[in-house]
């Protein structure tokens, strides 16, 4: 399994297998660290400070400190998807442990204890106004508003299904992928959605 993201200098990190490489422009690719053996890559991350995450499906989650990778507790040893909130904390969203809130100086394991609707998150994103959405496994789609999690639903606006990602963009929208394959766009209470017939492709909506 290979896995890359861009870093802070405009370069990129590789994951291929456990080993994890650093590449720049014009120079062959370097060997940089080392995850567990048999552990593989789902999501690599890097925050706005310049550090990497490292999110894998046996594994649960790393952080890049220098040339070594530490190991992150988390509530679930599958970590799906990773993002950071305007306060710099990292949101972690596993395979059936919820969503963690990963802060510099702890770590807070949200779950259905907290009111989230769902233990598998498949996407989380911030957007503009600080509240968080998140889509999971199950398609269940939910965003925290006020500091509560609340399903996002018909009521809402929302009569597509299941979701199967969600991400925010700089102008306050909200864009949500369906397993029916359509593009939803949300911004200030409108929903603007997008399907085969549109142009978008034959396939299940990731971003």
């Amino acid at each position: 399994t290979s896995r890359m993201c861009g870093d802070s200098s405009n370069g990129l990190w590789l994951c291929v297998g456990s080993r994890l490489l650093k590449y720049e422009a014009n120079h062959e690719p370097v060997p940089w660290a080392q995850l567990p053996t048999n552990a593989v890559p789902q999501v690599l991350f890097v925050d706005r400070a310049g550090s990497l995450w490292i999110g894998t499906t046996a594994h649960r989650l790393f952080h890049l400190t220098g040339h070594e990778l530490e190991p992150v507790p988390v509530s679930h040893h599958y970590v799906n998807c990773l993002s950071e909130d305007r306060e710099g904390n990292i949101w972690a969203g596993t395979s059936g442990g919820g969503l963690n809130l990963i802060q510099p100086s702890a770590v807070d394991l949200i779950g259905r204890d907290d009111g989230l609707p769902f233990e598998s998150a498949a996407s989380v994103a911030e957007d503009t106004n600080g509240e968080l959405w998140a889509a999971g496994q199950s398609g269940t789609l939910s965003r925290r508003h006020q500091g509560k999690w609340e399903l996002v639903d018909a009521a809402d606006g929302w009569t597509w299904g299941a979701a199967t990602c969600v991400a925010a963009d700089r102008q306050g929208g909200i864009w949500v992928g369906a397993r029916n394959r359509t593009l939803h766009f949300y911004r200030d209470g409108v929903w603007q959605s997008w399907q085969r017939e549109d142009g978008l492709h034959n396939g299940a909506v990731h971003l």
